[in-house]
């Protein structure tokens, strides 16, 4: 499984090296390839043991990467020499050995031996002398070549630019549904496949599925399957927010134009068309729902409603079983995100072992944890419910809210906590650790940052320190509530917890996100306004003291606690970008924070440290 991380810094690196790339370009390549969007692709074929297969049309698109660890044989073709070797580099980087080619596609085609998959990005946009708006020809002599090129069981996948194409499918469905009404139609019997160039010019990229399926056709595929894949980061809000972040409980207009035409399972952003001689083999996807489906004991596999992409690195998919049930499928498709998942799963099952009865509903419980064909997944229970900023609007709401989270965080904390006297391997292990990864992407500040540590080492040395059972991630968006009752019902996102951590920082991110949410800020300025002076509402400061009470904190620790929760916050995310974050976040998370403890905890003066750059 690629770890992406791993080489985020030698790649960007490289990039920097390359003169060709102005710093706009660089950054926008290391955007679209060093995320793990590409995995999905290795969900929706079937997975061979020894397969060969060629990705055509490369782009800026990653799908090879995570192709090429299950295609032995793989072949990586675009026009460009330049991203040729940009791609190849990243290759390199993370261990595969693809092959790349540039030069005329034909030729290539010609030498190739069969192939059990072939991917052709951008809707065959790049090919010689496509004409503008008219692409049938093209597209259908090259789809005969690749139906030449495919093993009798082989895919032949199509991956079509999203924007343009879903406008014109919503377009379409609003055109058709007029011309129903006219013409005394029921809606029910609209059918919402294109049905062929419409000839008024507007064929540009990702308008081409008429003549994409004539192209099927005349090279004799069969149409398989219309995936969409994930959201694009230019327009996320085409897919993501649904369930429950919309109280609503209405659909996206996409799905229900999907759902109204029978076009395909699996509701992603960009329409990829899968084809082939005959009835192809399950995908992978396929066959892990009919596996899932056999373990927990259903008549038959579950049904796919929505999914999602979670920090960049995990597919979560929402799955209708029997009778009215729903679970949760996370598929890892990189290092991190399996890092994440397993993460998740441990931290949940220690959750509900250390709950009490009326807390433990609020968990997840994890039904299956297991690999098919070397990839992990995890399905869990669904958790009913909108998250809390969707719902609450007035601080006092926001307060009652916090208020009954946090005796959930209580009973964690005096269920599992233990009590060690901070050492010096304490203070580096639970209170430093983040200041020692930032250092390297902070040299300016490297001497603040070293005095920081000095202060937390000589304020918490021999002093009591509560250690337990971290959530790691316990904001008000992973908190679920039921709108009509408007009790929680459920608590998301448990692969940042600790099984041994920092308690007393739980609190501290819920109170962060209340005034996050009310002010519509960042963590770096809630940290300098609120958390650090102590400036809570007086509910929340009576919180603090019940939180300092329970886990016997000094004002010294606490203080020390607070650095520490900036620290895993802001320093921790920092490191786990590579250091690439943009100057406007820097400023607010970490510039300005150090200026503050520079002048209040330091004793250096107000905007005394310089570190603001």
């Amino acid at each position: 499984m690629l770890n992406l991380l791993a080489v985020q810094a030698e790649f960007n690196e490289f990039l920097r090296r390359t003169p060709e790339l102005s710093a706009q370009e660089q950054q926008f390549i290391a955007g679209r390839l060093l995320d793990a969007q590409g995995g999905v692709w290795k969900y929706l074929v079937p997975l061979k043991e020894g397969g060969r297969a060629l990705i055509a049309g490369a782009g800026w698109h990653n799908s090879f990467l995570f192709l090429a660890e299950h295609f032995p044989e793989m072949v990586v073709w675009d026009a460009d020499p330049l991203r040729v070797s940009i791609l190849e580099r990243l290759a390199h980087l993370l261990g595969l050995k693809p092959r790349f080619e540039s030069g005329e596609i034909e030729a290539l085609l010609k030498e190739l031996p069969e192939q059990d998959l072939i991917v052709f990005e951008d809707s065959l946009s790049w090919i010689p002398g496509h004409p503008a708006g008219r692409p049938y020809s093209a597209q259908a002599d090259m789809m005969q070549k690749a139906s030449r090129l495919l093993s009798e069981r082989g895919a032949c996948l199509v991956a079509v630019p999203n924007r343009l194409a879903l406008d014109r499918l919503l377009r379409r469905q609003r055109d058709a549904k007029v011309q129903a009404e006219r013409a005394g139609m029921p809606e029910a019997n609209l059918r919402m496949l294109p049905q062929g160039n419409d000839g008024n010019g507007s064929g540009g990229p990702g308008c081409w599925v008429p003549s994409l399926l004539r192209a099927f056709e005349g090279a004799g595929l069969r149409h398989q399957r219309l995936y969409f894949l994930y959201p694009s980061r230019e327009s996320p809000e085409q897919i993501l927010g649904w369930g429950n972040n919309e109280p609503s409980g209405e659909q996206h207009p996409l799905v229900r134009v999907l759902n109204h035409a029978g076009m395909g399972k699996y509701f992603f952003d960009s329409p990829v068309f899968v084809a082939g001689r005959g009835s192809l083999e399950p995908s992978f996807l396929e066959e892990l729902l009919a596996r899932i489906g056999e373990r927990l004991g259903l008549r038959k596999p579950p049904r796919i409603r929505r999914n999602l992409l979670s920090n960049e690195s995990t597919l979560v998919f929402f799955l209708e079983l029997e009778d009215n049930e729903q679970a949760v499928l996370k598929l890892p498709v990189s290092a991190a995100g399996a890092s994440r998942v397993e993460s998740d799963r441990r931290m949940l099952e220690k959750a509900r072992e250390i709950s009490p009865d009326k807390v433990r509903g609020l968990v997840p419980q994890v039904k299956r944890y297991e690999s098919l064909r070397g990839q992990p997944f995890l399905v869990r229970s669904y958790v009913p419910g909108v998250d809390a900023c969707m719902l609450v609007r007035s601080r006092e709401e926001y307060s009652r809210v916090v208020a009954e989270a946090a005796q959930v965080l209580l009973e964690w904390h005096q269920a599992s906590h233990r009590v060690t006297r901070v050492t010096p391997g304490v203070c580096e292990t639970h209170l430093l650790r983040y200041f020692r990864q930032a250092g390297d992407y902070l040299p300016e500040q490297r001497g603040l940052l070293e005095e920081l540590e000095d202060f937390v080492r000589k304020t918490s040395a021999d002093q009591a320190l509560p250690l337990g059972f971290v959530h790691g991630d316990f904001h008000l968006h992973n908190v679920m509530i039921d709108p009509s009752t408007w009790q929680l019902s459920g608590i998301l996102d448990w692969d940042m917890g600790e099984a041994e951590g920092l308690q007393a920082l739980d609190l501290f991110h819920l109170l962060t996100s209340k005034e996050r949410a009310l002010r519509g800020c960042g963590i770096g300025e809630v940290f300098d306004a609120v958390v650090l002076p102590g400036a809570f509402d007086d509910a929340e400061r009576r919180l603090v003291e019940e939180f300092r009470g329970a886990l016997g904190l000094s004002e010294g620790m606490l203080l020390c606690l607070k650095i520490a929760y900036w620290a895993r916050h802001c320093l921790g995310n920092l490191v786990q970008a590579g250091g690439l974050k943009p100057a406007e976040w820097m400023r607010e998370n970490v510039f300005n924070v150090l200026d503050t403890l520079h002048g209040t905890v330091l004793g250096g003066g107000p905007g005394s440290g310089g570190a603001a750059k």
